[in-house]
């Protein structure tokens, strides 16, 4: 696992891909809210530090 360096915000598949899940998974934390995100025309995007807290608090299964 890399850290996050910049503040771009991160799509389902970068998540994906930093947390070795299926992009799908991904996708099914956000629509449950246990991962917090945002969509911009229809397409979920998740701010870095959402996903630093994610991390922190252990909340990746």
């Amino acid at each position: 696992m890399t850290a996050i360096t910049d503040e771009r915000r991160m799509s389902p598949e970068d998540v994906a891909d930093r947390w070795n899940l299926p992009v799908k998974a991904v996708r099914e934390m956000l629509r449950r809210g246990e991962l917090r995100g945002f969509k911009v025309r229809e397409k979920w995007r998740i701010d870095p530090v959402e996903v630093a807290r994610f991390e922190r608090e252990g909340a990746r299964r």
